[in-house]
């Protein structure tokens, strides 16, 4: 008899552990998955007022999307969105909320009112 609950109790630890090892085993997949976006965000600014100056672009006023820097250096690509344009600027400055500079930009045609 304690032959038989000692082959129960281990057929029942070793169940238990392989379900641990699979759920371990599929979070950890899960996660691996989750981290690696499937498409990059590029950092946008949305801006009251804008300036171009040849390729510098100054935004005044300005809102940050998610994950864009708010202070500092705008390394990459990025768009500043003003009220009557858009610009994809290379790298630039951010200050938000008073401003932000945009250099090496190019402008979309000006937007329709």
């Amino acid at each position: 008899m304690n032959r038989m609950r000692s082959t129960r109790r281990s057929a029942r630890v070793m169940a238990v552990g392989a379900v641990a090892a699979l759920a371990l085993t599929a979070s950890a997949t899960g996660t691996a998955l989750a981290v690696q976006p499937t498409q990059q965000q590029v950092p946008t600014y949305d801006c009251d007022e804008g300036v171009k100056t040849f390729s510098l672009v100054t935004g005044f006023d300005c809102t940050a999307s998610p994950g864009a820097p708010r202070i500092g250096v705008i390394n990459g690509p990025f768009i500043v969105n003003t009220p009557n344009r858009s610009f994809t600027c290379d790298t630039g400055l951010a200050a938000v909320p008073v401003a932000v500079l945009g250099f090496g930009c190019e402008g979309t045609p000006p937007l329709a009112d």
